[in-house]
């Protein structure tokens, strides 16, 4: 019976020590995950603009640029790739507006991808992106972000509008003044039509501004990357280079000295020989 009892201890301290390690097992899982996934957007973040937040920046326009280097035969994939985490988001936040794919005679590959994306998404979709790019074996070589204050342009220009209209209404109302002579007729209309054509350009001009600030431009450019093989090859052909135009400055330098003193060496020989063997 005490055998019996022992056993049945024994069997429940080893299911709760195993218990106990499996939940620790999973407790950990998580953390482990989000130390890699830490690791991971640190990559991502290592070369990328800022993120301010637009709070502190109400009424800026940004635009974003990426350099990437990978792979020559990695470039289509990585632009496909950007592509589909762009259409992921639907078109009221990111559309694609321009690529390029261009293959050289030699090989060379030259590309770009263009987006128009929401302001509040654009930093995310590119640290995506350049996660993207890391996880094919390449790596963001640039970036750059460009801000511009469109908001006080805008607010400038709706007063430029404001008074411009005041003076159409001021005009249009000489206009309608009865027996206006022909010739003041004549410069208030030109006048006018002045200060309408003003103010269809400030007009389109807001529109711009305006698109600026709903939808952030960001270009993506991509070049091979150099092997180690190549980077080797590169330097090499550098030193080969630089050893060759030393040898031939140092033989423009000298090689007139040497020329010279060869000449007289072998005058010297020729000559100076005979007289020798005469006065033997």
């Amino acid at each position: 019976m005490k055998k019996l009892l022992l056993a049945g201890a024994a069997l429940l301290a080893v299911s709760a020590c195993s218990q106990k390690a499996a939940e620790e097992a999973d407790s950990a899982a998580p953390a482990a995950t989000e130390a890699v996934e830490a690791s991971t957007d640190a990559a991502s973040l290592e070369g990328s603009p800022p993120d301010i937040g637009q709070s502190v920046a109400p009424g800026v326009a940004f635009d974003f640029s990426y350099d990437f280097s990978l792979a020559e035969n990695r470039i289509a994939e990585a632009q496909e790739a950007h592509a589909a985490l762009c259409g992921k988001l639907g078109l009221s936040r990111c559309r694609v507006t321009g690529l390029t794919f261009n293959k050289e005679a030699g090989g060379r590959i030259e590309a770009s991808t263009s987006f128009k994306l929401d302001p509040a998404i654009a930093l995310t979709f590119g640290r995506d992106a350049t996660a993207i790019v890391e996880r094919a074996e390449g790596k963001l070589e640039s970036s750059r972000a460009n801000g511009e204050d469109v908001g006080s342009q805008i607010v400038a220009g709706d007063q430029s509008a404001d008074a411009l209209k005041a003076d159409i209404r001021k005009i249009e109302a000489q206009l309608a003044i009865p027996k206006l002579s022909a010739t003041a007729k004549a410069e208030l209309t030109a006048e006018l039509r002045d200060l309408k054509a003003q103010l269809t350009r400030l007009k389109a001009t807001r529109s711009d501004q305006v698109e600026s600030l709903a939808n952030t431009p960001m270009v993506f450019t991509y070049q091979p990357s150099t092997s180690a093989m190549q980077t080797g090859l590169m330097a090499g052909s550098v030193s080969l280079a630089a050893v060759a135009t030393t040898m031939a400055y140092l033989l423009g330098l000298f090689g007139p000295f040497v020329l010279l003193a060869g000449l007289i060496y072998g005058g010297w020989r020729l000559f100076g020989g005979r007289k020798v063997k005469a006065v033997e």
